[in-house]
């Protein structure tokens, strides 16, 4: 039954969907449906088994995974005549463990971290940070990207391939911030191949883009602890950028496109406000209530 649900739903997903959805599946689905017929797999099988997952230390996001894909294996079993009804259509989320605080970065520490790196790692910094990009996205940057209009993001670099951008919402142009446009001049005439095809930041052979992840463990994270900003990663520039972006637009439309995702998505995973907006807000509430 899974590799008939494998076979239907591969086809729509892309190469990076296709391996952690397969991987979630070996490691988290196999082990409860096992060798057993799936008709004789009930719910209250697949409840005990969310609720060990969580148990176990699971976060809410992975055991979420696991009871939706369950619900779309067993809805396709249904569709084939396997089961009479969908034993997973009514599970629910099992209490998990609490999800780690969500990072995010001051001003004042962008411009610290700036000031400890070099000219490349400096633009890729901001395109992270200053322009919301995901790391695999300005990976996948090429010369001819940059154009009058903005910055237009085509393709990224998933483990070492070059992929399309993560979904349709993330091929998208981004008008850069002044100093990043400076700094994305500055770079490309250092650039010993400026045709429009050429990687951004190629990597030491030149012919293939430069491995955000190796960048920023020998370059940008030495740095950045230098200029004492710690316990930072990507994800945690993007949050930063959706944070300051809520602040400086206030139409959640332009902020979701900008950053290539869903107004839910933006403001329910990445916005993080900080204690002083928090403490704005009740004052302005403070002030309304004893009008």
């Amino acid at each position: 039954m899974l590799d008939e649900y494998l076979a239907v739903r591969s086809r729509v997903w892309k190469r990076s969907t296709a391996a952690t959805t397969e991987q979630l599946i070996r490691d988290h689905i196999l082990v409860a449906l096992g060798d057993r017929p799936i008709a004789s797999v009930g719910r209250r099988d697949l409840q005990d088994h969310l609720d060990g997952l969580a148990r176990a230390g699971l976060s809410a996001s992975v055991v979420g995974h696991v009871r939706w894909q369950l619900r779309a294996i067993f809805a396709i079993a249904q569709a084939d005549g396997l089961v009479a009804q969908n034993p997973a259509a009514a599970l629910v989320m099992p209490r998990c463990k609490a999800a780690p605080v969500k990072r995010i970065i001051s001003v004042e520490s962008i411009q610290r971290a700036q000031m400890a790196l070099g000219l490349r790692e400096r633009l890729f910094f901001r395109l992270a940070v200053c322009e919301g990009m995901r790391p695999g996205e300005i990976a996948g940057l090429q010369v001819g990207d940059a154009r009058k209009d903005g910055i237009h993001i085509e393709r990224r670099v998933y483990r070492g391939q070059i992929d399309s951008p993560k979904s349709w919402r993330s091929r998208r142009v981004v008008p850069p911030t002044t100093g990043t446009r400076s700094l994305l001049k500055a770079w490309i005439e250092l650039l010993r191949d400026r045709r429009p095809e050429a990687w951004l930041f190629p990597s030491e052979r030149e012919t293939t883009p430069i491995d955000p992840g190796n960048l920023w463990r020998r370059r940008i994270r030495p740095a950045l602890k230098t200029a004492g900003v710690t316990g930072v990663n990507y994800q945690a520039l993007r949050r930063t950028w959706v944070t300051q972006m809520a602040e400086a637009e206030r139409d959640p439309k332009i902020r979701a496109q900008l950053a290539g995702h869903s107004v839910d998505v933006s403001e329910n995973e990445y916005r993080q406000p900080d204690l002083e907006r928090l403490e704005t807000a009740m004052r302005k509430l403070d002030r309304r209530l004893l009008q």
